[in-house]
């Protein structure tokens, strides 16, 4: 079965990932080799209004083309075999970076957690590498790469007047952040997701500038090591509770959300430019980011990682 992956994080593009309609054309496709007409694909999805509008659309995305009358998934395939391939190359070149990957983890264990070290390094590479995003691919997935989505290499953003809230989140599992949130507000999804639900019974359909222009304020305020008080009610804070930006501790909220280091990202961007260089660049981000991951947790330079990675950098 394949699956349709984004580099992209935009609104527009995450819907067609969150679509179940669009992965079952895919795959039919696929499996009668690209040459269905709109006819026989009606007749395999009796249910579905308008299906020719939906094949338009995606269409007009570039998953999907028409010529002659047979409709076919126009964006990349990444086979099984292609997949073992790649992870192979892919992680022969991180061997060739070997001794300074072992020296940052070594040097920032020091004074940072691994999951922070992780996060600078997968930030550097995302903004500085040669990489270009690529709009849509399928993955085909198995037992053998299951593991790959859950990792955390899709990128989001989501920024207020004076900082960036950043994040790596998995491409399989819910992650429960404020630009998800935002996103699932205007993704009709059936039926609701219990975590966002619970958030939108607190914050309803919050204006996004609105609320990052409040929290943003509380946050900086806590990363600056000052105190805010949890007796008095804050129902924005209770959301950013909810999705584990903050946590309270004898009355009082933490955050746990770290902030941004210059010194640990500056040392990964050198890296960065070095290794873009050798790269492949007609390869996805999210396929270097994971087999990266993959990689560091291979050789024990970074323990079990988490679905999702935070960062708060200030503009």
């Amino acid at each position: 079965m394949y699956r349709l992956l984004t580099d992209n994080h935009n609104l527009a593009d995450k819907k067609l990932l969150q679509d179940n309609l669009l992965q079952k054309v895919i795959n039919e496709l696929l499996d009668n080799d690209n040459l269905l007409t709109l006819k026989e694909i009606k007749r395999m999805f009796p249910n579905v209004d308008n299906m020719d509008n939906q094949m338009n659309q995606w269409i007009k995305k570039e998953v999907i083309t028409r010529k002659n009358g047979k409709y076919s998934v126009c964006c990349p395939l990444i086979s099984l075999e292609k997949w073992r391939i790649l992870t192979d190359k892919v992680t022969s070149l991180f061997e060739e970076h070997h001794d300074f990957l072992t020296s940052y983890f070594r040097d920032a264990s020091k004074e940072f957690s691994s999951e922070l070290a992780l996060t600078h390094l997968l930030l550097a590479f995302y903004e500085n590498s040669q990489v270009k995003d690529k709009p849509f691919f399928c993955l085909e997935v198995a037992q053998c790469n299951l593991l790959f989505l859950e990792l955390p290499t899709l990128y989001q953003k989501i920024s207020g007047k004076k900082t960036q809230w950043l994040s790596f989140e998995s491409a399989r599992l819910i992650s429960l952040t404020i630009p998800s949130y935002f996103d699932y507000l205007n993704i009709p999804t059936t039926p609701k997701i219990k975590c966002f639900k619970e958030v939108q019974e607190l914050i309803g359909d919050v204006n996004p500038t609105y609320f990052m222009t409040y929290v943003e304020r509380k946050m900086r305020r806590l990363n600056k090591g000052k105190s805010v008080s949890s007796n008095k009610t804050d129902i924005f804070l209770e959301a950013l509770g909810l999705m584990n930006y903050v946590y309270i501790e004898n009355d009082t909220y933490h955050s746990n959300m770290p902030s941004f280091n210059s010194e640990l990202y500056d040392r990964c961007y050198d890296w960065t430019i070095e290794l873009s260089q050798k790269l492949d660049l007609s390869l996805p981000k999210v396929l270097y980011l994971g087999i990266l991951i993959s990689y560091l947790n291979k050789k024990n330079m970074i323990k079990e990682t988490s679905p999702t990675l935070y960062l708060l950098r200030d503009l």
